[in-house]
């Protein structure tokens, strides 16, 4: 068994029974640890790269709870494309696993703002385009992220999920995702207009 297998198998451990003192602790430790753990979900044995994926999708989610020091503008650029690598892993798991992981990525930065446009065309057009796999349980897991992911920008998933839907087997998720962003873009026109108002 590898050294790397048993680390992460502890700080699955760890972060699933034990937990930690304060959420502002495990932002802090993820900024030490972040090299580490990203190198362990791109290695060569799946089972460890499955066991670093919930590692880090435990991680993001007590960092989405944090008062403070949530991921910063640098770490949402250098994380979002190795996460979504993981839609590519051989195993369908881990392909699963790693939707689950982007649903708590996207509650952990400081801002939803850090989430810029560049960011979410480039990861838009890589879980649509799984949202098309053959395994309907991908297709399901793909779509909670894409839902999940709406808020951060849902001018541009309206869009991209209306030009997607011809080219899937099945339109059905495109056409669900292009309502829930439409309603969404409906609702935040109704907040800016209110706010205005009251101003």
């Amino acid at each position: 068994i590898s050294l790397r297998k048993l680390a992460m198998a502890a700080a699955l451990a760890l972060v699933s029974r034990i937990g930690f003192k304060s959420f502002d602790i495990v932002t802090k430790q993820f900024r030490t640890s972040q090299g580490t753990l990203m190198s362990c979900l791109e290695d060569d044995d799946i089972t460890t790269r499955r066991i670093s994926c919930r590692v880090l999708t435990k991680i993001f989610d007590f960092v989405s709870q944090a008062t403070s020091q949530r991921l910063s503008y640098e770490q949402i650029n250098d994380l979002y494309p190795k996460l979504l690598k993981r839609l590519d892993d051989s195993d369908d798991e881990i392909r699963k696993e790693s939707c689950f992981m982007l649903i708590k990525f996207w509650s952990a930065a400081e801002k939803t703002s850090f989430f810029h446009e560049t960011c979410m065309v480039y990861t838009f057009d890589v879980l649509l385009l799984h949202l098309d796999d053959p395994s309907i349980e991908i297709q399901r897991a793909v779509f909670e992220a894409l839902r999940s992911s709406c808020k951060l920008h849902p001018k541009l998933l309206t869009q991209k999920a209306a030009e997607s839907r011809g080219k899937h087997r099945s339109p059905e998720f495109c056409d669900e995702l292009v309502r829930l962003s439409s309603s969404m873009i409906v609702v935040e026109k109704k907040k800016s207009k209110k706010s205005r108002v009251m101003s």
